[in-house]
């Protein structure tokens, strides 16, 4: 079957955005983010996990019919849930290292009176799965796609436009009017939604700088403010704990110089610049620079893990637990106090009973104030649900998908029933269950087909000196003192364009990493190398990628340009 390649973004029109704005009332705010790691405690899910008390309710037509329509036109039956006949359906998903035969997966059953019949890959191989069912054409009812695959395959009419059953999904035009994302993540050049992106029910502030606040304490030493009274505040605590690791580092090299570059207000790879207002190469710029030259500054002073590129977890927890660490630039804040996260804090007092780790504002630099990044409401349309144009319950799939977007749905995968795994006190849901039974449960939102994952569930489970570091990065982030580096409207590839970027840019890569590991150890010499290594960085190829970056920024309408902001909070 010869597949029909997807024209480069072009601009959405004034009328899809109308269609968006009919009829939508407000959406509720919460949890993490899409889909990756699940904080400090290396667990599975998406990205970070964060807090707000109180949002507003998301609006919830679980009371109403969630109707569907044949093309969006001529209205169909009404579908209210549960069912009253049962529907048993296909779907293609990840497992996420877990069935879908939990006490949540029961409930869900019970709830909707709809049986799904699950392939469930492993979350490791599940694009060689979705690849290989989307090149046979026989797909299931719903599967999990990317928005690449969807370009890539939209031309041989296997999906479902959810644009045509939009005025009948009321729960997904209220997310859609909250977190914008939602659609404009997967929207194709001419107004189709082919595929709809995960998202949790808001983006957060993942992770602060921390500091050991009982060691400067005890030292006098004031929470420093400026990149150089950090450097002067690390070096006399070194002096003074000679067999301490001021800064350690998880997850590679890339992990350090990530925090790092956005410290800088910037990263390694193609971002859009908030000064210049293009996008840019990190490597190539002055602020990438400053970055590496200070990492190269801290690791000549001893201030750096000598081997902050290859730490494992348990070895960098146990530097941090046995009191070695003092600083981190970035880092996941909800295993600090809470014992089901790790409780750091808790099992450093065991070794020292002063042990206490605290957030601290990131500190200015000489490109001015400090940043971290802002983990998005939305997966950016790399984990999508479609559903197969050749399904046989099309109506009642997009009612399902809609009521799945309700907030009693939402409570139910992510919290479960009230009375029974939790109770709401001043209108506030607090937990009855432990932890472990939760898991039993599998009250992890991942019943069904990407409901969203409330933040305010995991927020649930910290305790409330956890919370209030939360909440504090939060209201810092609401007051937009973290970095964004991504466009509203996603930069998409064609399949051609994306295979010449890998072939421009996988070498840069392997290229870059060797190269920044020379500079930030002292192999290499940041005045009279670099300029080097920018060069063969040009020579190789970068600015054709970049190229297309710019010219499809440039392509998009201007009410797109610029940085989404719309967080859900």
């Amino acid at each position: 079957m010869k597949r029909k390649h997807v024209k480069a973004m072009a601009l959405l029109t004034a009328g899809a955005m109308a269609l968006l704005a009919t009829g939508c009332g407000d959406a509720q705010g919460s949890e993490s983010a899409p889909e990756p790691k699940q904080e400090e405690t290396g667990g599975e899910a998406e990205s970070a996990e964060e807090p707000s008390s109180e949002e507003e309710g998301t609006a919830d037509a679980s009371s109403e019919a969630a109707e569907s329509t044949e093309s969006g036109d001529d209205a169909q039956a009404a579908y209210t849930f549960p069912l009253a006949e049962p529907l048993e359906i296909t779907a293609l998903s990840a497992d996420f290292g877990r069935d879908k035969t939990q006490w949540a997966d029961e409930q869900y059953e019970k709830y909707t009176n709809v049986k799904i019949d699950w392939t469930l890959a492993p979350t490791s191989d599940v694009w060689t799965v979705v690849n290989l069912k989307l090149n046979s054409g026989e797909l299931p009812d719903m599967i999990l796609v990317n928005k690449t695959l969807v370009d890539q395959f939209a031309g041989e009419g296997l999906f479902v436009d959810f644009m045509d059953y939009i005025d009948k999904m009321p729960n997904l035009k209220a997310w859609m009017e909250k977190i914008p994302a939602i659609y404009y993540d997967t929207v194709d050049s001419e107004g189709h939604l082919y595929c709809l992106t995960n998202f949790n029910t808001r983006g957060q502030a993942p992770i602060m700088s921390l500091y050991r606040k009982d060691i400067f304490e005890k030292e006098n030493i004031p929470v420093p403010t400026t990149i150089d009274e950090l450097y002067d505040a690390l070096v006399t605590l070194k002096e003074k704990y000679p067999d301490s690791i001021p800064i350690s580092n998880r997850w590679g090299a890339s992990n350090l110089i990530g925090v790092v570059g956005n410290l800088y207000q910037c990263t390694s790879g193609f971002y859009l610049d908030a000064d210049t207002g293009t996008y840019e190469y990190g490597a190539m710029t002055d602020k990438f620079k400053a970055a590496i030259a200070t990492l190269q500054k801290f690791y000549a002073a001893d201030l750096i893990d000598p081997e902050f590129a290859t730490v494992s977890d348990d070895q960098y927890i146990d530097r941090v637990v046995s009191g070695k660490v003092f600083f981190w630039f970035g880092e996941y804040t909800g295993a600090l106090y809470t014992e089901s996260k790790g409780d750091w804090v808790g099992n450093g007092k065991k070794n020292n009973p002063d042990f206490e780790i605290d957030a601290m504002p990131f500190v200015e630099t000489e490109i001015g104030q400090g940043q971290s990044w802002v983990q998005a409401p939305t997966g950016r349309g790399a984990w999508s649900t479609a559903v197969s144009a050749k399904s046989e319950h099309i109506d009642e799939i997009m009612a399902l998908i809609d009521y799945q977007l309700s907030q009693e749905m939402i409570d139910l995968v992510n919290w479960g029933v009230e009375g029974e795994t939790y109770e709401v006190v001043d209108g506030e849901k607090k937990w009855l269950i432990e932890p472990e039974e939760r898991t039993e449960k599998g009250l992890d939102a991942r019943t069904g087909m990407w409901i969203p994952i409330d933040q305010d569930c995991y927020d649930a489970s910290l305790n409330d000196r956890s919370k209030q570091i939360i909440w504090d990065a939060n209201d810092r982030l609401k007051a937009e003192d973290f970095g964004r580096y991504d466009p509203k409207m996603a930069i998409l590839f064609t399949e051609e364009e994306q295979e010449r970027k890998s072939e421009v840019m996988t070498p840069i890569k392997t290229y870059m990493e060797e190269e920044l590991m020379s500079f930030i150890t002292g192999k290499k010499n940041m005045e009279g190398d670099w300029e080097a290594f920018k060069q063969q960085i040009k020579d190789m190829g970068y600015e054709e990628i970049l190229q297309i970056y710019r010219d499809k920024y440039d392509a998009l309408p201007e009410d797109q340009k610029g940085f989404d902001k719309e967080l859900g909070l």
